[in-house]
């Protein structure tokens, strides 16, 4: 006879259930596992997630931490007040470089700022794809604030990627946390610096090195900002036509002037080791090279990123695979 199958189970936790249907390790013993996980609710599929130690993630100690913070930040970015707000800031940044566009002296002044324009939006989406890969493999018991960032990238958005934008891609979750921790104090800053050296954009000298320099942070800004949108305008076109602005978007996709979704889609595969840049995906090919560069430095440090999740001979994934051609 053969001996009895266990059963794996699954702890109650806080938020969506469509969020956490994960279960315990269904090869160890329930005895030794922590008393929140020993809760029978149902049986479930483990899922596995890329950068787990086992098919059960995360575990029932990072879902009672994390989970209420989320769903705190995503009821905010909900709310009609933040959603204007946002989309005022990103409106603001384009405007000034526009107007600057206009105040062109010469066609060579023009074509001067187009080339800025062009090499602060290749800087800014090579930005967010060192941020993403960063934000994939780091450890989320460090007991900073980019913990839950970590959480969120690394586990909510990996096991469910279109989570992020199930109340809107426009405004996706995150899209306000952008803002409020990265954008907000960076452009208050340039705004500092740029008042130090000359005056906001309506004082600087046109035609000048410092409007050159105004054009490119502007644009980095704005773009950094509305990276999140474009991330989750992929994925919506991933699954189907998009609903948001479709016409627009796809023109806009088509051309490669925000993130296309074959693109993106490239990233959401086996381990997760390419196609990190969410802008627009221009600087995905220089990222890519550099990427086992990336990975070798974070396997050397483990007390800051999670080995298991950096793809290499090492990771999960490819204990897993090496499992299964071995059956």
């Amino acid at each position: 006879m053969s001996p009895p199958q266990k059963q794996a189970s699954t702890a109650e936790v806080p938020g969506p259930t469509s969020l956490r249907e994960s279960s315990a390790d269904a090869s160890k013993d329930p005895q030794s596992r922590p008393a929140a996980s020993r809760s029978v609710k149902k049986i479930v599929t483990p899922k596995a997630v890329i950068g787990s130690q086992n098919p059960s993630v995360p575990t029932p100690e990072m879902v009672e931490l994390f989970e209420p913070q989320l769903r705190a930040k995503e009821s905010i970015e909900r709310r009609t007040d933040v959603k204007a707000a946002c989309a005022m800031f990103v409106l603001y940044h384009i405007v000034v470089v526009l107007r600057c566009l206009q105040n062109s002296g010469s066609p060579s002044a023009l074509a001067w700022k187009l080339g800025t324009i062009l090499g602060s939006v290749y800087f800014t989406d090579l930005f967010t794809g060192c941020l993403h890969i960063y934000l994939d493999h780091r450890r989320c018991d460090l007991g900073d604030p980019l913990d839950m960032a970590a959480y969120s990238f690394r586990y909510d958005h990996h096991a469910y990627p279109n989570n992020f934008f199930k109340f809107s891609a426009l405004f996706p979750s995150g899209a306000a946390n952008i803002v409020g921790s990265i954008t907000l104090p960076m452009t208050l800053l340039f705004h500092l610096i740029m008042y130090w050296y000359g005056g906001m954009y309506h004082l600087v000298l046109t035609d000048s090195a410092l409007e050159l320099k105004l054009i490119f942070g502007m644009t980095f800004i704005a773009g950094g900002t509305a990276c999140q949108t474009t991330h989750a305008l992929a994925h919506e076109g991933r699954q189907k036509r998009n609903e948001t602005f479709p016409s627009i978007v796809a023109f806009l996709q088509h051309w490669h002037l925000i993130l296309p979704p074959k693109v993106h889609g490239g990233h959401h595969q086996d381990e997760h080791d390419k196609n990190f840049c969410i802008l627009n995906g221009w600087a995905n090919r220089l990222l890519n090279a550099l990427a086992p560069a990336v990975f070798y430095g974070m396997q050397q440090a483990p007390g800051h990123f999670d080995v298991s999740a950096v793809p290499g001979p090492n990771s999960w994934a490819s204990q897993q695979k090496r499992k299964q051609h071995a059956e």
